[in-house]
C-alpha cells in the first residue's frame, strides 16, 4: 500500500498537468510542481476532462499571478493575486489552493452541469508592465572636482526583464573659488558629462530594489580663473570609468525615490594649475582618484 500511494499521486498529476497552462513571467511558477500540489489538495476529487487552467505570471512583477480557470470554453473561476506571498514555496502554494478550490466548488463530475453560465466577477487585468524610468537627483559630490560640490543629475532607465536594466543621463557639477595653495589665486570649476550603466537588480523586501551600476562617463572640465590679474579659462575631456550601488524605494505604482552612491575613476589625468604670461607653470592640482557621489531623488515609472 504504501509503494502504489506515491504511483497513484503521480498519475493523478500527471492528469492535472496535461490540463494546466503555465506562463511563468517573471515569476518562479512550475508547471510540474503546481500540478503535484493541486492533485493533494483535490485529494482524489476527479476533474472533467473539458476542464483547462492558465496560471499567467506578470512578466515585471515575481509575485503578480493571474489564475484563469475554464470548463467548454466558459470561465468558472478568475483570481488576481497581486501582490502574491513573497516566498516562491508559499506562492506556489497559494496558487495551488485557489485551482483546486475553483475545481472543487464547480460541478465537474461527469454528467453535471457546469455552472459557468452564472455571473462570475471579472477579476482586474494584471497591470501592464513598466519598462520605462525617468528620475532627477540632486548630487552631493567629493573629489569629482577639487573640492565638495554640489550637482544635478538626470537619466532614463529601460528595465530588461525583472534583473537588468540599460541606463543613460546627464550630470552637471559646479565648484567655486576653489583654491590651488592657501592664499594663492582661486578658480571656478564645472564638470558637464553623459553617462552610460548597464544594472543588475535584485528585489530585497516587499516594496525595496537593490540594484549595481557599471558604466563609462564622458564629458569635459572646464575651468577659469578668478582671482588673478587677465584670467583664462581652459576646457579639457574628461573620461571615467562608473560604478553605483543603489536602493530604490517603491512609493505608489508610478512613483518611487532613489538613493544612490557612486564612484568614478579617471583613464587620464586630469590638472588644474596656474601659468604665467611667460608659459612657466605655477601651483596646481590634479583631479584626485576615486571621485564620489550621493545621490537623492524621485524617479517615475511608465
Amino acid at each position: 500500500m504504501l509503494g502504489a500511494s506515491p504511483a497513484a499521486h503521480a498519475v493523478g498529476a500527471d492528469r492535472i498537468r496535461g490540463q494546466l497552462r503555465v506562463q511563468p513571467g517573471a515569476t518562479c511558477l512550475s508547471a510540474d510542481e503546481l500540478a503535484v500540489q493541486v492533485e493533494q489538495w483535490l485529494d482524489d476529487a476527479p476533474v472533467a476532462a473539458d476542464v483547462t487552467i492558465v496560471v499567467d505570471g506578470s512578466a515585471t512583477d515575481p509575485r503578480g499571478v493571474r489564475l484563469h480557470v475554464a470548463r467548454d470554453g466558459k470561465a468558472v473561476a478568475e483570481r488576481v493575486f497581486a501582490p502574491g506571498p513573497t516566498r516562491c514555496d508559499h506562492l506556489h502554494a497559494a496558487v495551488a489552493l485557489a485551482i483546486a478550490l475553483a475545481l472543487k466548488a464547480s460541478p465537474i463530475e461527469a454528467g453535471e452541469q457546469p455552472l459557468t453560465d452564472r455571473p462570475v466577477a471579472a477579476a482586474p487585468a494584471p497591470a501592464p508592465a513598466q519598462h520605462w524610468s525617468l528620475a532627477g537627483t540632486a548630487l552631493a559630490t567629493y573629489r569629482l572636482l577639487p573640492e565638495l560640490a554640489p550637482g544635478l543629475e538626470l537619466w532614463a532607465r529601460y528595465r530588461l526583464g525583472e534583473h537588468f536594466a540599460l541606463r543613460a543621463g546627464a550630470l552637471g557639477v559646479a565648484a567655486f573659488d576653489v583654491q590651488l595653495v592657501e592664499r594663492a589665486a582661486s578658480f571656478d570649476a564645472t564638470l558637464v558629462a553623459v553617462r552610460a550603466d548597464g544594472c543588475g537588480r535584485r528585489r530585497l523586501a516587499d516594496a525595496l530594489d537593490g540594484a549595481v551600476c557599471l558604466g563609462l562617463l564622458a564629458g569635459a572640465l572646464h575651468a577659469a580663473g578668478s582671482d588673478v590679474a587677465s584670467p583664462r579659462s581652459s576646457t579639457v575631456p574628461v573620461l571615467a570609468l562608473a560604478g553605483a550601488a543603489e536602493l530604490e524605494l517603491e512609493l505608489t505604482r508610478h512613483w518611487s525615490v532613489v538613493l544612490g552612491l557612486s564612484t568614478t575613476i579617471l583613464l587620464h589625468r586630469v590638472e588644474v594649475g596656474l601659468q604665467d604670461g611667460n608659459g612657466v607653470q605655477g601651483s596646481s592640482r590634479a583631479l584626485s582618484i576615486p571621485g564620489f557621489s550621493l545621490g537623492l531623488g524621485p524617479v517615475y515609472m511608465f
